[in-house]
């Protein structure tokens, strides 16, 4: 091995090394987080938020060693954070609701949902079509990649809402964040194909 190859594995376990240490950092501080402010104690949206991206930042330090598979490391991927838009979606809320909520009604949507819903499901669409296109690599062509995508982002986002409306107490169930959330998945799936030069004819 000469040394400029030497070097660079350096380089890159050194860097593998900080991603593991900021990683841990940033689940550390988010489960600390109470001590720097007043309120009571528990694990709020942010923490949750803090402990999957932490998460996410740990496993891309410790994948060359855990997971010489790339098809694995994609898949792995795509289910922390399955699991994490999972826990944030279906954590409780202490606010009481002063009207009735219809399965997937038309509720008003703030600035804050619209920008939550969109940009929560961005990442799940764009792991969702690596993860796709990592277990059917071969097997189908891109648009029906593209469509398995999608229809999951659709089919965890309805999930969510019907969990949300008949068990988690304080959150109710909208179309409106149906919508977002699909909007989100399909820019992300749009993004994992201008990312990785997907043509116009693979998709046909």
């Amino acid at each position: 091995m000469d040394i400029n190859r030497k070097s660079d594995v350096m380089r890159f376990k050194l860097f593998e090394i900080l991603m593991i240490l900021s990683g841990l950092l940033i689940v550390l501080m988010s489960l600390l987080m109470d001590l720097f402010y007043s309120g009571s104690p528990g694990i709020g949206f942010e923490q949750l938020a803090g402990i999957v991206v932490g998460s996410i930042v740990i496993l891309i330090g410790t994948r060359r060693l855990l997971f010489p598979n790339k098809h694995n490391w994609e898949i792995l991927l795509f289910g922390v954070y399955l699991g994490g838009i999972f826990i944030v979606g279906l954590r409780p809320s202490e606010a009481m609701l002063d009207y009735h909520s219809s399965l997937l009604g038309m509720n008003s949507l703030s600035k804050r949902d619209l920008v939550v819903n969109v940009a929560g499901f961005v990442p799940l669409g764009f792991l969702a079509m690596t993860a796709v296109e990592a277990k059917f690599a071969g097997h189908k062509k891109t648009f029906y990649h593209i469509a398995l995508a999608i229809i999951f982002g659709i089919g965890v986002s309805v999930t969510l809402e019907i969990l949300q409306y008949y068990w988690i107490p304080g959150r109710y169930s909208s179309l409106y964040d149906l919508l977002t959330n699909t909007a989100g998945t399909i820019i992300g799936v749009l993004a994992y194909l201008f990312i990785h030069k997907k043509s116009v004819d693979a998709v046909k």
